[in-house]
């Protein structure tokens, strides 16, 4: 009987240490998106389509942007801020360095 109650003991600690990193990474996730967004340059970009996923919005992205003065057209999907958004939207985009993904998107005013 000792040995079950030590079970669920580490079977619980492990649980809530997996449970808080995953919840802590997407916060760190979100503030990271917010410093980028008020920090970094923004470009534009277009909502192309959008749907919702387990109570999230999430958007295929369309922008353009340089590398070595030249355009690349990138569509990447992301995760919207809560609002209302809808296909055509204009959107501010801060692209990752060299790169189309993971992008920060923020929602126009």
């Amino acid at each position: 009987m000792d040995f079950n109650i030590r079970a669920a003991f580490i079977y619980s600690a492990i649980t809530v240490a997996v449970v808080s990193l995953v919840f802590g990474s997407l916060i760190w996730r979100d503030k990271r998106n917010q410093e980028r967004l008020a920090t970094e340059a923004r470009i534009p970009g277009t909502i192309v389509s959008f749907w919702l996923n387990r109570g999230n919005a999430r958007a295929l992205v369309e922008f353009t942007r340089y590398q070595n003065g030249e355009p690349i057209l990138c569509r990447t999907e992301v995760t919207l801020p809560t609002g209302d958004v809808k296909a055509g939207q204009r959107v501010s985009v801060v692209p990752r360095p060299n790169s189309c993904g993971d992008a920060a998107v923020g929602l126009d005013s």
